[in-house]
């Protein structure tokens, strides 16, 4: 056929029909975790039900690989170098949000504040085995706290000052306690400014 006369019905029919590719990024974590992943779960806690869009978005970037990390600056020939400026180790998602041993720190007290042991598997792909009114909070939590983590890394690296243990946690604290104010605010959403304000309680601690 000559698509260059092709009515819209054509290419409507066309895209129907067509066999819908799984994204790139499935197969890399299924690979990475080693396991199948019932990615429609995935994407219905870590993307559906995050009422932040800018949370969610960053969900999205992790999910895809496309968050920026220093490893990913370096691929985008943005950054000349790959290395953690925290500890020297290779900067990968997985290290900035999580693997990173001064980032680590803050996932304990999290992780005793929710009463789970929190693995990089669930901040990543969001927990699931719990009841649905849990899951959601527990998954906005976790969210919430790969966001500020994320944050507080980009807001240093563009303004390309180094960061320290006390830093992180300064600004931590200050940002689950904005967290914490606006999940209060919207009433269908108080179970989760509720999670935010023990781990804030478990920080102070520190």
């Amino acid at each position: 056929i000559d698509i260059t006369k092709a009515k819209s019905n054509f290419f409507y029919t066309y895209i129907i029909k067509s066999e819908l590719l799984e994204p790139n990024c499935q197969a890399y974590w299924q690979a990475f975790f080693n396991k199948e992943i019932d990615f429609y779960n995935v994407y219905l806690y870590k993307l559906v039900k995050i009422s932040d869009s800018k949370i969610a978005e960053t969900n999205f970037k992790i999910l895809n690989n496309i968050l920026p990390c220093n490893e990913n600056l370096e691929k985008w020939k943005k950054k000349c170098c790959s290395k953690c400026s925290l500890c020297g180790e290779q900067e990968n998602i997985q290290h900035l949000i999580f693997e990173c041993k001064l980032i680590r720190p803050l996932w304990r007290y999290v992780s005793n504040a929710l009463r789970i042991n929190i693995s990089l598997e669930d901040v990543i792909l969001g927990t699931q085995n719990h009841k649905q009114n849990d899951i959601i909070t527990l998954n906005t939590c976790i969210s919430v706290i790969v966001f500020i983590i994320y944050r507080n890394w980009l807001e240093y690296s563009l303004s390309e000052r180094q960061r320290d243990r006390s830093c992180i946690f300064r600004d931590f604290k200050l940002q689950i306690l904005y967290y914490k104010a606006i999940y209060e605010k919207t009433g269908s959403l108080i179970t989760i400014s509720g999670k935010l304000q023990e781990i804030y309680c478990m920080l102070t601690r520190v």
